[in-house]
């Protein structure tokens, strides 16, 4: 990006890292309308669609098994390969998203074990892999897998990845337009009025979201804003679908504190 990064640390202290790149600020004005859809159910399934579900964090698979079975997706759940394997097994799945990183047997062993039977090799699967690891996603594609998915994953990345793999298009929900409301962008003494409002409780909810970049999260709290003031709810999911977190960050800290 034709910047460059240094870093001052102090034994005991810890570190600073500093960063410079050369950008142009963007102008609020040209970010166009964005939607918030959701899949509601596949259009015109053929069949019921087994899905088995392979994560060893209970978080990450409660969340996927509840996007799978609101589309109507059948689903099984194991949390190591070797879980998995037996799943595979006696369940005959038509599809297996698979975590690469688990205790007992990883994703990488009980991938290449499936793949190596007659029907494993009939049986598409979805790696699920940490982004962080650069190793794991090279050795990713040694695999003999159909499709591949980073974590922490979008709702419209997993949907997309199985439809393209599996062949399915989806019915969505209405479309919502998010449309910026050049109101708060303006003024930004209107803004903080309007965020002084809200229950602290909620401030702080929204705040760990941002910390944890949990864009559904923050999509459903925000939800909660657009109900008692649509204006204010519409400018700060604009933010959201932009990943601007910092100035989420921002809007929130300076008003928590003032309360």
């Amino acid at each position: 990006m034709g910047g460059n990064i240094s870093v001052v640390s102090e034994e005991g202290k810890g570190s600073i890292f500093t960063f410079n790149v050369a950008v142009k600020e963007g102008k609020p004005e040209v970010v166009s309308a964005m939607s918030d859809k959701h899949v509601i159910s596949i259009d015109n399934p053929r069949k019921t669609y087994r899905i088995l579900v392979v994560d060893d964090k209970k978080e990450n698979m409660k969340l996927t098994v509840i996007f799978l079975q609101r589309a109507g997706f059948e689903t099984n759940e194991a949390f190591n390969g070797k879980e998995a394997i037996a799943k595979f097994e006696q369940w005959s799945p038509h599809l297996i998203l698979m975590d690469m990183r688990m205790p007992v047997m990883d994703g990488f062993e009980a991938t290449n074990i499936i793949k190596a039977t007659e029907k494993g090799k009939n049986t598409p699967i979805i790696a699920l892999t940490a982004s962080q690891f650069e190793s794991e996603d090279t050795k990713t594609l040694t695999l003999d897998i159909q499709g591949s998915i980073r974590k922490p994953f979008l709702e419209s990345e997993l949907f997309d990845t199985i439809g393209k793999v599996l062949g399915l298009d989806y019915k969505y929900e209405k479309e919502k337009e998010i449309t910026p409301r050049s109101g708060y962008l303006i003024n930004p003494e209107t803004l903080d009025d309007a965020i002084s409002k809200l229950p602290t409780e909620l401030m702080t909810q929204i705040l760990n979201a941002v910390e944890a970049a949990d864009f559904n999260l923050l999509t459903d709290l925000i939800k909660t804003i657009t109900s008692g003031n649509q204006e204010l709810g519409y400018y700060l999911m604009t933010l959201v679908h932009n990943y601007n977190y910092s100035l989420l960050a921002q809007i929130f800290i300076k008003n928590r504190d003032n309360e």
